[in-house]
C-alpha cells in the first residue's frame, strides 16, 4: 500500500514536522527520478530517530519555522499555507539569536591583512621558479592556444626532463640570488 506523502496536514507544523519535510525535499534534490512514497517512508523513520537524539540547539531551527507557520496560519485563517515569499518574510522577521548576531559581528569585521614589516626575512627563490620565469613567456608566445594550467604543466615536464646540468646553473642562479637578497635584507637592517 503505498504512502500518502502528499498527506493534506493542516497547519501550523510542528518543529518535527518541519525538519522531515527538509530533508524529504533535500533528499529529492538529491535522487529526483526516485521513488517518492519509498523516500518519504525513509525520511520519516530516520527523523524519528535523530529528532530523539538532537539537541534543543540542533532543533531550534526547525521550532522557528513552525513559530512562523504558527503566525502566518493565525493571519492567514487557513487550513493550509505553502511555503511562499510570505514564509521567507516572516522568517528573516524573527529576531536573530544570539549565535546569528555573534556571527554578523564576525563577518561584518574587515579582513586584516598582514602588513609587511622591515623584518619580515625575504623569500627564498628556488631553481625551478627561475627556469619557470625564464621559459614561460616563450612557451606562451609558441603555443598562444594554451591555458595557463597547460603552460605549467609543460613546463614541469621541461624541467623534469632537464639536464643536471641545466638544472643546476638555475639552481646555482637562484642561490645566488637569495644570497643578494639577504644581504639587502641585513643591511637594511642595521640602518
Amino acid at each position: 500500500m503505498p504512502v500518502n506523502h502528499q498527506i493534506q496536514e493542516s497547519h501550523p507544523w510542528t518543529g518535527k514536522r518541519w525538519f522531515m519535510d527538509i530533508l524529504y525535499r533535500e533528499t529529492l534534490l538529491d535522487w529526483p527520478n526516485a521513488d517518492k512514497d519509498y523516500v518519504f517512508a525513509g525520511c520519516k523513520i530516520k527523523c524519528e530517530e535523530a529528532w530523539n537524539v538532537m539537541s534543543d540547539k540542533q532543533k531550534q531551527r526547525f521550532n522557528r519555522y513552525a513559530e512562523i507557520d504558527q503566525i502566518q496560519c493565525r493571519s492567514a485563517k487557513s487550513p493550509i499555507v505553502s511555503e511562499t515569499i510570505e514564509t521567507t518574510k516572516a522568517i528573516k522577521a524573527i529576531k536573530p539569536t544570539e549565535t546569528t548576531k555573534k556571527k554578523q559581528q564576525v563577518n561584518s569585521k574587515p579582513k586584516q591583512v598582514k602588513k609587511k614589516s622591515d623584518t619580515d626575512k625575504p623569500q627564498k627563490l628556488s631553481g625551478y621558479q627561475l627556469f619557470v620565469k625564464a621559459n614561460r613567456k616563450k612557451l606562451a608566445e609558441a603555443n598562444p592556444d594554451f591555458t595557463g594550467q597547460e603552460l605549467m604543466k609543460e613546463i614541469g615536464h621541461m624541467w623534469t626532463n632537464a639536464t643536471e646540468k641545466e638544472k643546476k646553473t638555475f639552481v646555482e642562479r637562484a642561490n645566488k640570488e637569495n644570497e643578494q637578497k639577504l644581504k639587502e635584507f641585513k643591511a637594511k637592517l642595521s640602518l
